[in-house]
């Protein structure tokens, strides 16, 4: 089981491309609703029924509220410890990664991606603090010293058709800098992809699979084969976003989005909603019922994405459909 708690939803970068925006809420959980989020946890999770609990902390930028987290951890513990097997993560633009936020980090076998888009060239294109200064050297230098700690350490790359052209040469640089794990991931929400675009996503992928999808020491997500994921999306059951409101909501990206909310910490998780939910996001979109990888797809499946994308909860994004089709030919099927 896994809670997501949205523990700010302010950040100090404005990354053009970011779905939740460029210009972020400048509001953190308050001691109130932090408290009473523990409290919801602690009576919505059963440990004799699931093994494993996951916390992961979500942003805005995570580690603008590190004592947040720091209260989190240890109550989480206190309650859970010797109950199931906890986990706790953050993905973080690695701008804040202070010695002394590494070493809480390392205390708490802290699972962390690091958001890095390649060559500072790359980067610097795209993610920037908020008078516009790229963010390449600080994010860098602190990934390379949290590298040291775990060399499994995750890199999450954006790809959208402003770099897409240099995603082998900023893939190859993340690897000559020691990085072995590698998540890009395709910006589905830039409306720029068009066919020749896809193409070159194409053709930068082949190169990529054939210097290094043989390697034993790297994990590209690029060039794994595509894994079954199914057609049904379990929005809101196995997983539940903690919006700072208090507010739970059934996936990352309608974080926000009150239409979506399917309860609160206080009040818990609202079943009728989540079935009115899973109503509206069940039926396959017509062009996917015939399609040969809809079962290897996430957009067959991540009904929430594409009614932001496309304003459909069963319309795909195009790019969705073109990716899946090219990993398909790549890297085949588990």
């Amino acid at each position: 089981m896994a809670y997501m708690i949205w523990i700010t939803g302010a950040c100090n970068l404005k990354c053009k491309y970011c779905y939740e925006g460029i210009e972020k809420i400048n509001k953190h959980m308050s001691p109130e609703i932090s408290k009473q989020t523990i409290q919801f946890i602690i009576d919505d999770f059963d440990p004799s029924s699931h093994n494993e609990l996951l916390i992961n902390f979500h942003g805005g930028e995570p580690f603008l509220q590190v004592e947040l987290m720091e209260y989190f951890i240890h109550n989480i513990k206190k309650q859970f410890d010797n109950q199931c097997s906890l986990m706790f993560s953050a993905t973080t633009n690695a701008t804040l990664l202070s010695q002394q936020v590494i070493d809480f980090i390392v205390e708490n076998n802290m699972d962390i991606t690091v958001s890095l888009d390649g060559k500072k060239e790359s980067h610097d294109k795209q993610r920037v603090f908020g008078d516009g200064r790229g963010s390449f050297d600080l994010a860098l230098k602190n990934s390379l010293k949290l590298l040291n700690y775990n060399r499994n350490l995750r890199v999450r790359m954006t790809v959208n058709t402003n770099n897409v052209m240099e995603l082998y040469d900023n893939i190859e640089f993340l690897i000559l800098q020691g990085f072995r794990v590698i998540v890009p991931g395709i910006d589905i929400f830039d409306k720029s992809w068009n066919e020749e675009s896809v193409e070159k996503l194409r053709l930068e992928i082949l190169k990529i699979k054939k210097k290094y999808g043989k390697s034993n020491d790297l994990k590209i997500s690029l060039c794994e084969p595509l894994n079954y994921c199914g057609t049904y999306c379990s929005a809101g059951m196995n997983t539940k976003h903690i919006y700072y409101t208090g507010d739970l909501y059934p996936c990352t990206v309608v974080c926000g989005y009150k239409e979506f909310s399917i309860g609160n910490v206080y009040e818990g998780t609202d079943r009728k909603k989540i079935q009115n939910l899973q109503k509206n996001i069940s039926p396959l979109y017509e062009s996917c019922q015939h399609c040969d990888v809809k079962n290897y797809c996430s957009a067959a499946r991540c009904s929430l994405i594409n009614k932001l994308a496309t304003g459909d909860f069963h319309r795909p994004t195009e790019i969705e459909c073109n990716l899946t089709n090219i990993l398909y030919e790549v890297n085949g099927i588990c």
